[in-house]
């Protein structure tokens, strides 16, 4: 999607996304349109692609897609959909010289061109493998993650995130040193994939949420950066602040001195989700912080745990007409603001929600 400006509301009082926005069909449709298909989107690391010919696969909005590097060493993102058939080309991560279908033995290379087809005397006289391409996406890399974006007109990766990139490099990482040092996928989790967003915005529920896991340092400093949201920490006796970011719409970082967390949350229904988590370390921070040492680390699972069984409450709770963002806290609640907003920005700019439903929200269209 474009960068653009959503300034969140910092009166207190506002309003939010209307409750069916977390549990309408139509409304996910509409999400996975105007977000998901128009947004740089986080497939993987440049370390799972070293080498010519190595690949990774993804799904972004249900559309199958595959990562390769070719023997330029270019990256290419396109369709893992069989130009003759629709079967899948390529499963999971690996490396390959082509790309064979499994179905009818079509080949491409590794830019997603056509080369071979048996029985071509069968196919129609007017069949020519020279103009078959599988659809491409944009693909480009930044601190080593590599994004990818179905909307082939979108803007370019730096563009897209903006003021995060000056951010994340004045900040003490070596962004590609990281290395995965452990995952954690909870597959199904049963609520709405805005719901765990919100939550991860809120600054304000950790102190009683998670009392006793997480502290609550003061907020140094909050901010919009086109569609993301920057939220700031620091305390007096720390000589380092820690950053919490959201990359719209549905990536989040925490980035300290001793790890760097991505989470990435992935709608599945319009009731349940798919939340990865992802701690990354350089070699420096492996050392000097050891994932094994219970003083340097807060324990993530148990901290997620106590998110999801607030993230469940409200996707119960959000059936009530009365469910909704009524009042919120200046800094502590400045990013669920910011991201309802944009959600409801993104929405409107794409044509995929019109008029006004109850309380002032927007309802979606039923002419799309």
């Amino acid at each position: 999607m474009r960068s653009q400006e959503c300034p969140s509301e910092r009166s207190g009082l506002v309003f939010g996304l209307p409750n069916n926005y977390y549990f309408d069909p139509a409304v996910l449709e509409a999400e996975k349109a105007a977000l998901f298909r128009r947004s740089w989107q986080i497939v993987g690391r440049e370390s799972q692609l070293r080498a010519p010919g190595d690949y990774l696969t993804s799904t972004i909005a249900d559309e199958p897609l595959v990562v390769v590097r070719d023997d330029e060493r270019r990256l290419h993102a396109f369709a893992n959909v069989c130009a003759h058939r629709g079967m899948r080309l390529a499963a999971n991560d690996g490396h390959c010289t082509r790309f064979v279908c499994p179905y009818h033995s079509w080949i491409y290379d590794l830019h997603g061109q056509l080369q071979s087809v048996p029985f071509a005397r069968y196919l129609p006289e007017d069949f020519e493998k020279s103009k078959v391409r599988l659809p491409p996406a944009l693909v480009d890399t930044w601190g080593g993650f590599v994004f990818v974006n179905l909307d082939l007109s979108g803007d370019g990766l730096k563009s897209f995130l903006g003021e995060m990139v000056a951010r994340w490099q004045d900040y003490n990482t070596e962004w590609e040193a990281l290395q995965e040092v452990e995952q954690l996928t909870y597959d199904d989790e049963q609520f709405n994939w805005k719901i765990f967003m919100e939550n991860s915005t809120d600054y304000y529920h950790i102190p009683f949420i998670h009392q006793g896991s997480l502290s609550m340092p003061p907020v140094f400093a909050t901010g919009a950066a086109g569609p993301h949201f920057m939220l700031t920490t620091a305390t007096p006796e720390e000589n380092y602040r820690r950053y919490f970011d959201l990359v719209f719409p549905n990536n989040y970082f925490h980035i300290a001195p001793n790890k760097i967390q991505h989470f990435r949350v992935v709608p599945k229904t319009p009731e349940t989700c798919r939340v990865e988590v992802t701690l990354y370390q350089t070699p420096a921070q492996m050392d000097a912080y050891p994932l094994s040492d219970p003083t340097k680390h807060r324990e993530v699972s148990r901290i997620l745990d106590q998110d999801f069984a607030v993230c469940r409450v409200l996707q119960e709770q959000a059936r009530s007409r009365h469910f909704r963002v009524r009042y919120t806290a200046s800094d502590l609640e400045d990013g669920v603001n910011h991201f309802d907003a944009t959600v409801l920005a993104a929405l409107l700019g794409a044509g995929v929600v019109t008029g006004a439903g109850t309380d002032g929200g927007l309802a979606t269209s039923t002419s799309r």
